[in-house]
Order: C-alpha cells, then sequence, then structure tokens
C-alpha cells in the first residue's frame, strides 16, 4: 500500500481510517506550511496496513492561478522547508524497505536544493538570518551531494562564499523575483 500511497502522493486520492490515524499520531504538522501533504504520507506509508485504491479520477483540478501557493514562493514556505527536512530525515533512519528509503531520500535532495535556491530570493538580512539559523541545522545531516543543485554544494563547501554569491545575485536579481514579505 505504502508504494501506491507515495506514487501518488496526494492526500485526497485515498480513503483513510481515522482510527488508523489516531493511534498511530498521524496528522499534519502545524509547522508546516506547504507540502504538507509529503510529510502526512510518508509517516503513512511508515506503516503496515491494507487498503483500497482507485484509479479513477476522485477530484476535479481547477487551473492553478499565478498567485496560489503552489506557483509561487514565500518566506513561511522557506522556513518550512526545515521541519520537512527534519520529518524526512527521522523517517529515512527508521524505515527499512528500500522502495520508501529511496523516495524519502529523492523528497530529501529536492527540499534541501529548494531551500538552498529560494532563500536567494529574499533580501540579505532575512537570508543571513535563516542561514544562521537553519543553514548548520540542514547540513549536519548526512545528505549525500551527489545530486545537489550548485547552491546546496557551494554551502556545504563554505557558507561564507555562498553568503558573497548570495549577496552578487542580490544585486543582479530583478525586483519582481524577490520576496518582499
Amino acid at each position: 500500500m505504502s508504494q501506491i500511497i507515495l506514487k501518488h502522493p496526494l492526500v485526497w486520492n485515498g480513503l483513510i481510517s481515522r482510527t488508523l490515524l489516531k493511534n498511530n499520531n498521524i496528522l499534519f504538522k502545524k509547522d508546516i506550511y506547504c507540502r504538507e501533504d509529503l510529510v502526512f504520507n510518508v509517516d503513512l506509508a511508515k506503516l503496515d496496513f491494507r487498503g483500497v485504491y482507485t484509479f479513477s479520477p476522485t477530484y476535479i483540478y481547477r487551473y492553478a492561478t499565478t498567485n496560489s501557493l503552489s506557483n509561487s514562493v514565500h518566506k513561511r514556505s522557506i522556513i518550512s522547508c526545515v521541519p520537512i527536512i527534519k520529518s524526512l530525515i527521522r523517517s529515512r533512519e527508521q524505515i527499512e524497505d528500500i522502495y520508501i528509503k529511496e523516495y524519502i531520500e529523492s523528497e530529501l535532495i529536492g527540499t534541501v536544493n529548494s531551500f538552498f535556491k529560494c532563500i536567494l530570493r529574499l533580501n540579505w538580512q532575512e537570508r543571513n538570518f535563516l542561514l544562521k539559523t537553519y543553514g548548520k541545522e540542514i547540513e549536519q545531516h548526512k545528505i549525500p551531494s551527489n545530486n545537489l543543485t550548485i547552491f546546496a554544494q557551494l554551502y556545504r563547501l563554505s557558507p561564507r562564499c555562498y553568503s558573497f554569491m548570495a549577496n552578487i545575485i542580490d544585486l543582479i536579481l530583478p525586483a519582481k523575483y524577490k520576496i518582499c514579505k
């Protein structure tokens, strides 16, 4: 069942027993602003349970607007990368299933890359604060560098070089791509 959940990681694609969720303390984390369904589904995939899945469309998607959460970057979504990373690392250590471990590893690398890429869009004070607060915390976990972007690898190599590069990008990045809130 876990392979189906992770292959289609949308919360609304299945019926999940409330008792199963309650007994295993699986719920949406309050400190995660976006991609909360990823953490929820990984927590669910760790369980051994039976279920029913349908490939029939049960949800009608609407076109996302330019201001939708999935099409924009906010400071809160950058900050919520940290609890997502922590949760994925915890899950990675608890799981034996190789398929789920590979999936978690892929999502972990993608989230770390997003953090170091999106943080460049903040002003230098916010960026430096977040790097001091969360940068080392993210880096203390063993995340393979072969799939990390140049931004994450540069931070791993030298936080000072990353900050220097970020300040240069800050000077040349057009205002419409910067995050003001």
